[in-house]
């Protein structure tokens, strides 16, 4: 069993009451354009279905910082033992990272990566929206990840902290478009201007984009229409305990006049930016 520093274990009686109370499930995030499944994406909950948010809400900073790393490791052992893990496919973690970076970080999970036999290169670690970093933290947390090989997802973009700052200021190998801007983009051409936009951007920028919260067939060819091929919500799949069907990969025959999004990569050097 992968083991903890004695630093990492501060707090770990209480977090390990609640994290007893556990299970990890899985969501497909499928690649509607070759059909097939590109990633999952691991989300802790209790075993009465309690989300996340619910799960820690009473916990103070030490408990919760324990939790997660318990959690994390996991995340990461449950995705080995399913075999989720290969021919490329990858694993996306939600992480909440703090100023002074004490928080699960990049190298604990490879460590714990290593431990289960999990590539690192094919780890995303998704920052979430209520960690509120400065463009200044989120750089630091950004070079950490990609000094130990792991790449950096921002998670509910166009909410919280997630600006077009960051992309300016450093960058991501993956943004996830928030469900909010997804929901009923069929039927709404303000939001489809947006996001058509945003994944012409985040193509020139190097960064694959993943639309959250598809529900029905007609948000998903919408978006596939307007660039986006890789996509995530309860019309491919729900997030299940243990290995999740995936519904349905193809969504239809659409006109596309642009090339597909870059493939992902981990990441190996500095991104030259345009001044």
């Amino acid at each position: 069993m992968f083991r903890f520093t004695k630093d990492h274990l501060r707090n770990e009686l209480n977090a390990k009451i609640r994290f007893s109370e556990v299970r990890i499930a899985f969501q497909p995030i499928v690649d509607a354009r070759s059909a097939s499944v590109w990633g999952y994406e691991a989300l802790t909950r209790g075993v009465n279905g309690e989300s996340y948010p619910a799960l820690v809400a009473d916990m103070d900073e030490g408990r919760r910082m324990a939790f997660d790393k318990l959690t994390t490791a996991r995340a990461l052992r449950e995705a080995s033992r399913l075999g989720l893990i290969q021919n490329g496919v990858r694993l996306t973690l939600n992480v909440r990272p703090t100023a002074d970076l004490a928080a699960v970080d990049a190298a604990f999970v490879a460590r714990a990566a290593k431990h289960y036999n999990i590539p690192k290169a094919s780890i995303v670690l998704e920052l979430t929206e209520d960690a509120k970093l400065s463009c200044a933290d989120f750089h630091k947390v950004v070079a950490l990840h990609r000094s130990a090989g792991i790449a950096t997802g921002i998670d509910d973009f166009g909410s919280g902290y997630s600006g077009l700052n960051v992309l300016a200021t450093c960058g991501a190998d993956l943004v996830k478009l928030d469900k909010q801007l997804v929901r009923g983009i069929d039927s709404d051409a303000t939001r489809q201007i947006i996001v058509e936009s945003f994944a012409r951007l985040c193509e020139r920028l190097g960064s694959l984009v993943v639309a959250e919260g598809v529900e029905t067939r007609e948000e998903a060819e919408t978006l596939g229409s307007l660039g986006i091929d890789l996509m995530q919500g309860y019309y491919f799949g729900r997030p299940v305990i243990g290995t999740p069907p995936v519904l349905r990969f193809t969504i239809g025959e659409h006109a596309r006049p642009r090339a597909r999004m870059l493939e992902f990569s981990s990441w190996n050097g500095p991104v030259t930016r345009r001044a």
